[in-house]
């Protein structure tokens, strides 16, 4: 995984950046990640859902549990996708970000 772990390290610094913070694993096959906007992490799955991106909220998974609110954290599997599926994901990923942020 640490080739499609790296390809998605290059995307989120190409695409993301400003955008939300992420945290680069290293081990295994998620990359999890914030946006900076105070948006729900539902409506960003929902929206990237009705293009074909599957991502799963961090509240599913519990984190930020100890905060008693809903999670921010996103979190995006790298183990199947095709390197250009990655990379179109990331930046359809993005798009939503900023579609979002303007509103």
């Amino acid at each position: 995984y640490q080739d499609r772990r790296n390809l998605v390290a290059r995307a989120f610094e190409k695409e993301m950046k400003g955008l939300c913070e992420w945290r680069t694993p290293t081990a295994g096959m998620f990359f999890w990640f914030k946006p900076n906007a105070s948006i729900k992490s539902l409506e960003i799955v929902r929206l990237l859902l009705q293009n074909k991106v599957l991502l799963a909220p961090g509240e599913f998974f519990k984190a930020d549990e100890d905060s008693g609110r809903a999670s921010q954290w996103l979190r995006l599997s790298f183990s199947f996708a095709t390197n250009a599926d990655l990379e179109a994901g990331v930046a359809l990923i993005s798009k939503v970000l900023r579609n979002l942020e303007n509103k």
